[in-house]
């Protein structure tokens, strides 16, 4: 799977100098930015899910996915984008 991300430049690998039983694996520039779009495209998709619901139980919903998001190291939306994204 490395070698597909590497020839597809998305992330590079390198022999770690400091300790040679390790290899660095780093997106690249590009690969950043297809994390990056991914990541608002599949926040879009929650969005018009989680505006579909019924408003009773959303607040729920959404803290839950705010918890998800933040205990998986990802960056949870500002209030203001959460409000425009429907959450």
């Amino acid at each position: 799977m490395v070698d597909r991300l590497i020839t597809a430049q998305l992330v590079t690998r390198e022999e770690n100098k400091a300790d040679r039983r390790e290899v660095l694996i780093a997106l690249t520039h590009e690969g950043a930015r297809l994390v990056r779009e991914v990541t608002l495209r599949r926040r879009a998709e929650i969005a018009t899910i989680v505006a579909a619901m019924p408003q009773e139980g959303r607040e729920d919903v959404v803290a839950a996915l705010n918890a998800f998001a933040q205990a998986a190291g990802e960056a949870t939306p500002s209030v203001d984008t959460a409000t425009r994204l429907g959450w």
